[in-house]
């Protein structure tokens, strides 16, 4: 039936495969292109910021009732929180069902309800969602050996252009100065005139005026007026500062002027950054530019650097240097994939080539790239981009949708084999009614086994793999359709007319490995003892395989190690460094590890970017939360491309670790910690650590403490690092009011007169008065410092010190920060973990360690998110797998109308999971998520074989059992050889180049290369013993 409507709309398909070649190459060249897929997470950060407040501070007056209120939201699965000096920060993760849109209203909602119980200079919190593609696609810096302000206003113009792009949302500028109108007063001067700083805040704060006041009516006319107090002109404004009265003394007015310095200032106060290459440095402005999500990340890359390059070509003495390009990654996807495509159809096409001949293997050739132009076209229309796991889903589909191209052309070849006067329709039309209905329930069963991931996997990893799974059910489904459909009406055309003596050059050989399996198998078959001996062999050998990975034999683990083009180091001081004095202690580092790595790596080093007040984060929390501040910095070191570089990078980063750990850190041992930055896991962040949570911090710290030694002897980890830290301490002066009342000494002048205080080269808050936003598209603070040399304990407001009205003064410890999960305090010990040491081997020592060091009553231990979300994902994909099994018998059961057939189908392909195992083990590798998920590949393929090997049997039924599965297995071997190689052809390219997917790759091929055994001595030794004789 089917090749009659064939023979009918030939016309019709010759235009689908025109336009699925011409549409499909256009839909693979156009696709937008990404290097992972986009994320949305149910997860916000809430920043709240109140300028002087201490963590003890920020927590009990802001962050606690913000949790308070949060916990009411439906919908919410966990709370985190960290109170900061000056700042709250708070990460709310939702359900996956809930909606963002409904999640974000929720939030704000719950903010309105408390943010009149506030301190009063609170800033009013900002609600955002933590969104992983929310990150520079494109960053590059711009040096020279001009100022920061030269510099930056050098590269106003490019600025402005590039924020004309469309598609782009935000660029953050890095050496940006900071433009502030500063007041430095005169802390003598102050107390001389008997003038305290609140008089002087209080003027400032209320001269400067800029007010449209309404129309009115002059002569019939109406006209808008506008009330300013102040000159719109900056040096003109700083001459009428200068010149406010402040009080008359001995009838002489004593202005701002004669008690202050007034300067308008453009220095960065937050971020530097400068370019090392070679022994030159280079002062850098740097630039971070992010795009709205949806947007081509490709054509703006290629819109932003064009402006560059104009740009660079109008000016002179600057040197541009691109220090991240997601580009990179996407260029490195795209190339694997095309070299994959390629690589592995010359191998399939040799193998074709070999063994069924040229002119035959040309059908084959023509249409495999045809399912995946399809393929192409059917993505695209639904919105999907192409991106590292869509490329790696059509890798890992490539042999196996040749598999029903190669059934079908060798059934119609064996057609003709069989009665050379065969005519080409009816040669097609006996093929497709003898393997459709193998191919159909293979295929499905394949698709069903992968599609439950996309249901079943949640969080990070679920929506990371989610495009897995349809891209796998697209490219087979269409290459079902393919074969079915499309490639008869090809093969018609390309057949030789003398098919039947057409063969490839080792056909022969081929079919004498059959014979030879089929006589191995004879020699089992001869008794049913034999038989029962060879299948209790088999499953002895699979409860070997689960014990070895039980037993930790085969090392389990969750992510492999990959290779990028940078190795990032981070640097954190003591709390309360200057920006200036962390430039040069970091400067000094700098030289340091730049002479090791010219001992070593001078060839694999290009330039070593360096940013002076962050921190780099793999964590999309940590990029959303982490503020600038002067006590941290990292270095960015720009290695050579991998293809140039014969070290990966999570190698040259350990061998820097040890460096840092046996010379830097004892060299400088001021630093507070320097350590490298791991590849980046989905989830981001350390890929180790664990909390300890309860209501007392010292309960909770005295149990770290006594971990602590033994969670450092773990093999494998470092950079160890605990969040239980404390600042050098809180000056406590407990005044006496009724002093403070006799001396008549105001306390808002008081609080401000700390505030203001600038005594070192730390740079503090200041006490803003104003901001002035009349000057182009940037505010402009007005600040007030007091500049003061003495003793802080010798202050004094007018004649009073303020020692003279203190009860009590005392130095108190203060936790750098303060940190809840849902609504308990935390503390945590993180650590990064080598790349040669998998995560199960680490969690099972952490777990032994709380095992013998009993929990105290009140306290809890929780592991971190990455090692929460691989558990999860582990136990899910397991589910997912147990369902795809259920569905792949429903099919089985429905195909074969047995349930004894579809055990017997299903018992084979568990077998498989011993040579995944084996492979595993003899390659050195982890049992890894990658290589879990390759299970589901050799379960699908795998089922596809047994199909075709019983339908094949069934075929000839009627003769002698031993007799009828003798010449299943010599009519079945060039089918299953040929659909089991190619698969393993696609694969070996990926098991070789891929770090991310190899695991899975080699897996696979270790589970097929058994299947095969399994299907042609293990499947007919268990028919052989369940089957009646004929």
């Amino acid at each position: 039936m089917i090749i009659k409507l064939i023979k009918k709309k030939l016309t019709f398909l010759w235009l689908i495969i025109l336009c699925g070649f011409t549409i499909g190459a256009y839909s693979f060249l156009s696709i937008p292109k990404e290097d992972t897929p986009a994320l949305e997470l149910p997860m916000f950060v809430v920043n709240t910021i109140n300028y002087g407040g201490s963590p003890e501070i920020i927590e009990v007056q802001i962050t606690n009732k913000l949790e308070d209120e949060f916990k009411s939201i439906s919908g919410i699965k966990k709370i985190e929180s960290v109170s900061n000096f000056n700042f709250s920060t708070i990460i709310a993760t939702f359900n996956d069902n809930k909606d963002i849109d409904e999640a974000k209203s929720d939030l704000k909602d719950s903010i309105d309800e408390v943010l009149p119980y506030f301190p009063k200079n609170t800033v009013s919190p900002i609600v955002k969602q933590i969104n992983p593609s929310d990150s520079p696609i494109y960053s590059f810096g711009i040096s020279s050996n001009k100022t920061s302000k030269d510099l930056y206003a050098l590269t106003k113009d490019l600025e402005d252009s590039l924020k004309g792009i469309e598609g782009v949302s935000e660029i953050l500028t890095i050496g940006k100065p900071d433009k502030k109108i500063s007041v430095y007063l005169d802390y003598a001067k102050l107390n001389q005139y008997g003038i305290n700083i609140s008089q002087i805040s209080k003027i400032l704060s209320g001269i400067f005026i800029n007010q449209s006041v309404d129309k009115k009516d002059i002569g019939g006319n109406l006209y808008s007026y506008e009330i300013i107090t102040f000159s719109k002109d900056i040096n003109k404004l700083l001459d009428q500062i200068r010149n406010t009265d402040v009080l008359n003394l001995n009838s002489q007015s004593i202005k701002i002027g004669d008690i202050a310095s007034i300067f308008f200032e453009e220095i960065s106060e937050s971020e530097l950054s400068y370019i090392m290459k070679g022994n030159d440095i280079f002062n850098t402005v740097s630039f971070d530019i992010k795009i709205t999500p949806g947007s081509d990340i490709e054509s703006i890359i290629k819109n932003i650097k064009s402006k560059i390059n104009t740009w660079e070509k109008s000016v002179s003495g600057i040197k541009v240097f691109e220090t991240y390009s997601k580009m990179t990654k996407i260029n490195s996807v795209y190339g694997t994939f095309v070299s994959n495509f390629r690589q592995t159809g010359i191998t399939i096409l040799i193998i074709l080539f070999l063994f069924i001949g040229v002119r035959i293997s040309l059908g084959v050739t023509i249409t495999f790239p045809l399912v995946y132009l399809i393929t192409f076209i059917i993505l695209k229309s639904l919105g999907y981009t192409f991106n590292s796991i869509v490329s790696f889903a059509l890798v890992l589909t490539l042999g196996i949708m040749v598999d029903n191209l190669i059934v079908i052309t060798e059934g119609i070849v064996n057609e003709f084999h069989n009665n050379k006067n065969i005519k080409f329709w009816q040669a097609a039309s006996n093929t497709l009614d003898k393997y459709m209905w193998s191919i159909i329930p293979g295929t499905l069963i394949t698709v069903f086994m992968f599609l439950p991931i996309m249901f079943m996997l949640g969080g990070n990893i679920g929506q990371f793999i989610g495009p897995l799974s349809i891209t796998i059910a697209i490219t087979l489904i269409t290459s079902l359709a393919v074969s079915i459909l499309l490639l008869p009406v090809i093969l018609n055309k390309i057949l030789p007319k003398n098919i039947e003596g057409s063969s490839g050059v080792l056909t022969a050989i081929l079919n004498k490995v059959g014979k030879g399996i089929s006589n191995f198998t004879k020699k089992i078959l001869k008794s049913k003892f034999r038989s029962f001996m060879t299948i209790i062999v088999f499953w002895g050998t699979l409860f070997l395989s689960i014990f070895l990975i039980g037993t930790g034999v085969i090392k389990t683990d969750f992510m492999p190690a990959t290779d990028r083009d940078n190795v990032f180091i981070n640097i954190k001081y003591p709390l309360g460094y200057s920006l200036n004095k962390n430039a040069i202690s970091t400067n000094k580092i700098l030289y340091e590890i730049k002479k090791y790595l010219d001992s070593k790596y001078k060839n694999e080093i290009e330039y070593i970017y360096v940013n002076i007040g962050n921190n780099y984060s793999t964590s999309a929390i940590g990029t959303a939360s982490n503020p600038t501040a002067d006590f941290q910095a990292y270095l960015n070191i720009k290695l050579t491309p991998g293809d140039d570089r014969d070290l990966k990078s999570f190698i040259i980063g350990e061998d820097i670790q040890n460096y840092i750990d046996s010379t830097i850190k004892k060299k400088f041992n001021y630093i507070k910690d320097i350590s490298i930055v791991p590849g980046m896991s989905v989830g981001g962040g350390k890929d180790v650590g664990f909390y300890i949570i309860g209501d007392d911090v010292e309960k909770i710290a005295s149990y770290l403490a006594k971990i602590r030694p033994s969670i450092e002897k773990i093999d494998g980890i470092f950079n160890i690092y605990s969040n239980y830290e404390f600042t050098n301490g809180k000056i406590s002066y407990k005044l006496d009011i009724n002093k403070v009342l006799r001396n008549k000494i105001p306390l808002p002048a008081l609080i401000q007169l700390f505030a203001s205080i600038e005594n070192s080269d730390y740079i503090p808050n200041g006490l803003t008065v104003h901001n002035f936003t009349e000057f182009g598209d940037e505010n402009i603070p007005l600040k007030l410092y007091t500049k003061y040399n003495g003793n802080v304990e010798d202050i004094k407001i007018g004649s009073n010190f303020v020692a003279n009205v203190t009860k009590e003064r005392e130095l108190e410890p203060e936790l750098k920060n303060i940190q809840h999960i849902d609504g308990k305090i935390q503390l945590s010990i993180d650590a990064d973990k080598r790349s040669d040491t998998p995560l199960g081997v680490i969690t099972k020592q952490i777990d032994k360690i709380i095992n013998d060091n009993p929990l105290p009553e009140g306290l809890k231990f929780r592991y971190n998110s990455n090692i929460e979300d691989s558990s999860s994902s582990s136990a899910e994909l397991g589910s997912a797998l147990l369902v795809g099994v259920l569905l792949m018998f429903f099919i089985l059961v429905l195909k074969f109308n047995s349930f004894k057939y579809s055990i017997i189908i299903l018992s084979s392909t568990f077998l498989s999971f011993i040579g995944v195992v084996f492979a595993l083990g003899i390659m050195g590798i982890a049992f890894s998520f990658p290589a879990q998920l390759g299970l589901f590949g050799v379960i699908g393929v795998g089922v596809n074989n047994a199909i075709l090997f019983l339908d094949g049997f069934f075929g000839v039924k009627d003769l002698a059992l031993k007799k009828a599965l003798l010449i299943t297995i010599q009519n079945r071997f060039v089918p299953i050889f040929l659909t089991s190689s190619t698969t393993i052809a696609g694969l070996i390219t990926l098991a070789l180049k891929d770090e991310l997917w190899g695991s899975l790759a080699i897996a696979f091929i270790g589970g097929l290369v058994l299947n095969v055994f399994m299907i042609l001595i293990y499947l007919p030794a268990l028919l052989f013993i369940t089957t009646k004789n004929k």
